[in-house]
């Protein structure tokens, strides 16, 4: 662990297969893909994880009135069409706008030092300024609830503009690669990607409902969507 503690960056594992954000400045991702009987592995300080098969899928693309579909457009749709309090959910689709952040130092560092003030903050984490990757791909993984259903949850938190909702989501970026018609398979798609051009990016995903200056949420033009209820919501950290 002391060995890694410069090291600690931004994560998301689809299938198997692993996408890491270098905590540099100007990092770039790196990733490993599952191959046979070879799956990646990650030493991290905290993370969520779901296990199990998808239940279902959704495709969603733009109509004349709505060009764009928001995240949390998304995340409702899950919770409403599993019926549960808590869901998890991967999205691939065409990118309107993402809004996000990344680490730009390992949390390892922090050590005993006191608890960071709003200017330090930004020595450690770098934010879109603006809404970017349109037109590229995301691959998005996330577990969205209920707020009244989750408590003293430290990594499912309240959406500003939607705080019936809490969540967290990560989404990894590649360049543009259409998607067949029709009901498709996850795991053929991620790792089709993951096989691709390398990933451009990798994001957590922020709600910025700032008066005048914020940038909204996430939006996507055409995609898919797997889903499935999460059963075990007591080990939610």
């Amino acid at each position: 662990m002391t060995r890694a503690r410069d090291h600690f960056g931004d994560m998301m594992a689809v299938c198997g297969n692993l996408i890491y954000q270098v905590p540099e400045e100007q990092g770039h991702p790196d990733y490993l893909l599952a191959l046979n009987d070879f799956i990646p592995e990650m030493m991290v300080l905290q993370a969520l994880i779901c296990q199990g098969e998808m239940s279902a899928m959704f495709r969603f693309s733009p109509s004349n009135d709505k060009p764009d579909v928001n995240v949390s457009e998304l995340a409702g749709q899950v919770l409403s069409l599993t019926k549960a309090p808590v869901a998890g959910f991967v999205v691939i689709a065409e990118i309107a706008g993402l809004v996000g952040a990344n680490l730009i130092q390992s949390p390892g560092k922090i050590g005993d030092q006191p608890v960071l003030d709003l200017f330090e903050i930004r020595d450690w984490l770098s934010f879109s300024g603006e809404k970017v990757f349109a037109g590229e791909q995301a691959l998005l993984f996330g577990v969205i609830a209920r707020a009244s259903e989750i408590k003293n949850s430290g990594l499912l938190k309240p959406m500003p503009s939607h705080p019936d909702l809490a969540g967290h989501m990560h989404a990894a970026v590649f360049p543009y690669q259409p998607m067949p018609n029709g009901k498709i398979d996850i795991k053929q798609q991620t790792d089709k990607f993951f096989a691709g051009y390398p990933p451009l990016a990798l994001m957590h995903l922020i709600d910025d409902d700032r008066p005048v200056q914020g940038l909204g949420e996430s939006s996507f033009i055409r995609g898919a969507c797997w889903f499935a209820p999460i059963t075990n919501t007591e080990i939610l950290p």
